[in-house]
């Protein structure tokens, strides 16, 4: 005779829900929003019929169990699931009987599932794995931002039964634990503009005293005087920021892994004409929009590090670099330009950048691209295969040079371009205008050189046979 489960077993999933995140307060405002979280389990009692598995075809069975989670932690939520305890087997109420139904230990599909053993399967998943223990939960879902309505995650319980396993009422108890996630600090200015202003109040408007701009791992001791140059509509913590008089250096300093800038760093540093270094690791730029003026007039500035940078969401570059006399080599390889529309002047008057690497630039939006690298004395080669000037209608004095220095020091030689750089947008304007004057040793691929008169937008063209220019054709990559 065949030993069948005369009683239903059943296993109960319990749920607990947790919040995570600290509740925490600026310093003159209110008190931030604390994370609030919803859940539940659509069936916490679940009861299978052994004895309808075992006949079955199969002699499996699945159940499908739907987590439901609204959050408006920022930071999202996970759920995992485990056992209550370190037992993973379904064991019988009745202590005489100790057959289980054990936990799978590795991976199988339904149909493989050893007989009598059980397991677990995200939605996702095709194989079954093993119950956790307490302590080792497997995770369900996780997200990382708030959810304004409710979301739905669905994992499946499994298991095979045979006519070998004792009658008897077998059960389990498991966790599914919803937590929100840790939030860190949120740190944000309002832009350049506040930026610079603390800069100025701090050395009473004496901005050109400042050489060096550094961020602070440490918070500033009660003693020294500060100047709070956070958001406060969306800030989490304080962004203060001191003037050390006896290095020339402003520090500044956030309770926050990141310090984000808001939509503009514009006229960030103008005026600081003797600033020597420059440190904005901690910076995230991805909510800005405009650049403009940036680093304008940093005469003393040889080297900064942009490639923490994200520019993915800018549209004004104009001026960014504009007389920054020192710097010898910038890497802009890291920069999306891709929405960018204004690039005027943004190297003009880099008289000493002898390294300039702009090849990920996508100029496929600008229109207007005067005297971007006007007084560029020292570069000897310009790589701008990337770019494509389909909708730029200004190119006036994009490559000019300057008559108040010799021929030597108007060093630009050659000039690559791809099949799209375009001229078919030019303004009537800039078909008149000055391109490449006094740039006396530029000459094309195919041996057209500056020195035959012609400096309008008419040589912005790949150097051929009966098409003369100042370009030399390089294959876009």
């Amino acid at each position: 005779m065949k030993n069948h489960i005369s009683t239903p077993w059943f296993f109960l999933l319990a749920i607990a829900a947790s919040v995570s995140a600290t509740l925490s307060f600026q310093q003159n405002t209110h008190a931030l929003v604390k994370p609030t979280l919803s859940a539940s389990v659509d069936s916490a009692n679940i009861q299978v019929n052994g004895t309808d598995v075992i006949e079955s075809a199969s002699g499996t069975t699945d159940t499908p169990i739907n987590v439901s989670v609204k959050t408006n932690n920022r930071s999202g939520y996970t759920v995992t699931v485990s056992s209550t305890s370190e037992e993973t087997a379904l064991a019988d109420a009745n202590p005489l009987n100790d057959t289980k139904i054990s936990s799978i230990g590795s991976n199988y599909t339904l149909a493989d599932l050893p007989a009598n053993q059980w397991g677990m399967r995200l939605d996702s998943e095709a194989l079954y794995s093993p119950i956790q223990p307490r302590g080792h939960a497997k995770v369900i879902a996780t997200t990382t931002a708030k959810n304004d309505t409710e979301e739905t995650n669905t994992f499946h319980v499994g298991m095979k039964l045979n006519s070998s396993l004792r009658t008897g009422n077998y059960q389990n108890k498991l966790l599914v634990s919803i937590t929100t996630n840790p939030v860190e600090n949120y740190a944000e200015l309002n832009g350049g503009y506040y930026f610079h202003d603390a800069m100025s109040t701090l050395t009473g408007g004496q901005l050109e005293n400042i050489k060096h701009v550094k961020y602070s791992h440490d918070a500033p001791s009660s003693d020294i005087s500060t100047v709070n140059i956070q958001n406060e509509d969306v800030s989490d913590v304080p962004v203060l920021m001191w003037y050390e008089n006896s290095s020339n250096t402003i520090y500044y300093y956030a309770d926050a892994s990141k310090i984000y800038f808001g939509r503009s760093t514009q006229f960030m540093f103008r005026n600081c004409f003797n600033i020597e270094d420059i440190d904005l690791s901690p910076m995230d730029t991805s909510k800005v929009v405009k650049f403009g003026h940036m680093f304008e007039d940093l005469r003393k500035l040889k080297k900064i590090d942009l490639s923490n940078f994200n520019t993915s969401n800018a549209v004004d570059m104009s001026y960014m670099f504009t007389d920054c006399e020192s710097l010898t080599e910038l890497d802009l390889s890291s920069f999306n330009t891709e929405k960018v529309k204004d690039m005027t002047a943004m190297f003009a008057g880099a008289k000493s950048l002898e390294k300039l690497n702009v090849t990920s630039f996508n100029t496929s939006n600008v229109t207007d691209l005067q005297v971007m690298f006007s007084e560029t004395l020292s570069l000897k080669t310009l790589d701008l295969t990337s770019f494509n000037t389909s909708k730029v209608s200004i190119f006036f004095d994009m490559f000019g040079g300057s008559k108040e220095y010799t021929s030597i020091r108007n060093d630009l030689k050659t000039i690559y371009v791809s099949e799209d750089f375009d001229v078919s947008s030019v303004s009537a304007n800039s078909k008149t205008s000055s391109v490449f004057g006094n740039r006396y040793g530029l000459c094309g691929g195919n041996g057209t050189c500056y020195p035959n008169g012609r400096y309008d937008y008419e040589y912005l063209r790949i150097d051929r046979p009966g098409a003369p220019g100042y370009f030399t054709y390089k294959a876009k990559s």
